[in-house]
């Protein structure tokens, strides 16, 4: 058999190959898909478990939280300028014991029972200086008792309190304000004008008669003139 055409056929197939069919053909024909074979799971470090061996147990064991510890007695201190009586101080004490608090734990209590106490009583005390100072101005705008003859009217009411209240009368009205309310003043006022600005009848087991303001109130003065 003669060789040629064989040779002839493989140079044919090679002009095939090159040609622009070929070469566009092999262009878009898709890629194959390669799946890359899952890495082998890498060798533990021997020396690196070692060492986070050592470090853990270089570490100080965790401490467990300490239990609340209930005194056998409270010792219980009163915050400056509260309201609370001393007293309290044993009624606190019976709360803590029966809720298992410690003495940390019952003095934040005391200070929170005493800061509402005092809020309250700050708040009380605000609004009675707006009620003494509202009862005056009424007093000072009324027509009876104020007006220009306000200061002579509370002073006549004035020496009739003073002549005729218990001494822990005036007290009481200065510290709840009635002594600025308007009717009170009226009051001392109307008494005073039905004895007289100048004389006050005095009861008979006294010797009767009557006698004036100034020897009222000033007996010792009189006397020495």
């Amino acid at each position: 058999m003669s060789e040629v055409p064989a040779q002839n056929n493989i140079q044919a197939a090679a002009q095939n190959s090159n040609s622009p069919a070929n070469a566009n053909a092999q262009t878009s024909a898709p890629a194959a898909m390669v799946e890359t074979p899952p890495s082998a799971p890498g060798k533990v470090d021997d020396k690196a478990v070692a060492d986070a061996g050592k470090v853990a147990a270089e570490q100080p064991p965790k401490k467990e939280s300490a239990k609340a510890v209930v005194p056998e007695k409270y010792e219980l201190k009163m915050p400056d300028g509260s309201k609370l009586d001393q007293k309290h101080l044993e009624s606190v004490s019976t709360y803590a014991k029966a809720k298992g608090l410690t003495n940390e734990q019952a003095q934040e209590f005391l200070n929170r029972e005493s800061d509402a106490v005092k809020s309250l009583h700050d708040a009380q005390m605000a609004g009675l200086q707006e009620r003494k100072t509202s009862w005056k101005k009424e007093s000072e705008l009324d027509k009876e008792i104020g007006g220009d003859n306000f200061a002579k009217n509370v002073e006549l009411g004035h020496r009739v309190l003073k002549h005729f209240g218990a001494d822990a009368l005036i007290p009481q009205l200065e510290a709840t304000g009635f002594g600025n309310h308007p009717d009170v003043v009226r009051l001392f006022m109307k008494i005073g004008k039905a004895m007289g600005e100048d004389t006050l009848v005095m009861p008979k087991s006294q010797g009767g008669g009557s006698k004036s303001l100034a020897e009222t109130f000033y007996p010792s003065q009189q006397q020495q003139k």
